[in-house]
């Protein structure tokens, strides 16, 4: 669902964003300016950020405005099911999430059953931006079973003992390390999972299908702080800096391509076009170039030196390559 929120809906996120800020802030009350750094966060026009707060302040009414810079969280929609800014075009991408193999990773059998609309049978495809995977498309190995106890092991801090398969397909010994995220990566269909490691105190990232015999060990716990320590320690010191101009389906592209970066801030500049930044892995740094080249002329990579600097270099390595071969 995050997926779903971040690249089809930019105001579906916001008015999320909105509701879970509200939730979390003293006496449920927002001002202006913390509702416009928000939504500057997002990359919101102000157009945008009026039409979502629109829906939840007078067709929701999720939201009522106090005076003109407050806005308080109305709890007594509780009881229904509130109006969010959706579109038909969400409303079938969602359908079809539902359909994926990888949905029956998360939801059970009848959870899956509820939620798919029976009358969703013919789906607006056309209107959804896809892209194919690019490069060798790994299916999960892994049961729903072992699936779940990965998740609960992300829950509740656990370390979980497994056998890395190699690239050769030989299993190596068994291993054992603290799981602290999932990812999903559109661009080229592959699962990735973030494990903490218990004897280097690392965080190291490998393909979910590369993993077996999956086991939690619930008496090895680790506190999230050292995980986000190790985190910050093995990203890059300095963060990818994008400039997306405005043109069709660029930044949603953008968005969807980078999906397995962490995304951190963006900026609306006045020419239109949108500044993204990005942390990555050191390790990681070869993948990040592909995905960049994959991107083409409407993003353009304007830091930090040295990241610009690689990207060169794997172009020119490419040219001289072709050249060779012509």
């Amino acid at each position: 669902m995050k997926l779903f929120h971040k690249y089809y809906s930019r105001k579906l996120l916001f008015a999320i964003e909105v509701l879970d800020a509200l939730q979390g802030a003293k006496e449920q009350t927002l001002n202006w300016g913390e509702l416009t750094r928000l939504s500057n966060r997002l990359g919101m026009t102000a157009d945008l950020r009026a039409e979502v707060l629109n829906v939840l302040t007078e067709e929701s009414r999720i939201v009522r405005v106090e005076d003109t810079s407050n806005y308080r969280l109305d709890t007594s929609w509780t009881t229904t099911t509130p109006k969010l800014p959706t579109s038909k075009i969400e409303e079938d991408y969602l359908q079809m999430i539902l359909r994926l193999p990888q949905a029956e990773q998360f939801l059970s059998r009848e959870l899956r059953d509820r939620l798919t609309d029976p009358q969703a049978s013919i789906l607006n495809t056309d209107a959804i931006q896809t892209i194919e995977p690019n490069g060798e498309q790994t299916q999960l190995k892994l049961s729903q079973p072992e699936f779940r106890m990965i998740l609960d092991a992300i829950e509740m801090g656990c370390a979980i003992r497994y056998r890395y398969i190699s690239e050769q397909g030989k299993a190596a010994m068994e291993k054992h390390a603290v799981p602290w995220r999932l990812q999903y990566s559109a661009f080229d269909n592959r699962w990735w999972i973030i494990l903490y490691t218990l004897k280097d105190h690392r965080c190291v990232k490998i393909a979910l299908g590369s993993i077996s015999d999956v086991q939690l060990e619930k008496h090895i716990q680790v506190k999230e702080a050292d995980i986000l320590k190790a985190r910050e320690k093995d990203l890059a010191a300095e963060p990818a800096i994008l400039q997306v101009k405005n043109t069709k389906n660029a930044l949603e592209r953008c968005f969807f391509v980078m999906d397995r970066q962490q995304f951190e801030d963006s900026e609306l500049l006045e020419d239109g076009s949108a500044k993204l930044t990005y942390r990555y892995y050191h390790f990681e740094t070869s993948d990040l170039l592909r995905r960049l080249l994959y991107l083409g002329p409407a993003v353009a990579l304007i830091g930090p030196p040295k990241l610009r600097k690689a990207l060169l270099e794997h172009v020119e390595r490419a040219l001289n390559h072709f050249r060779a071969e012509a």
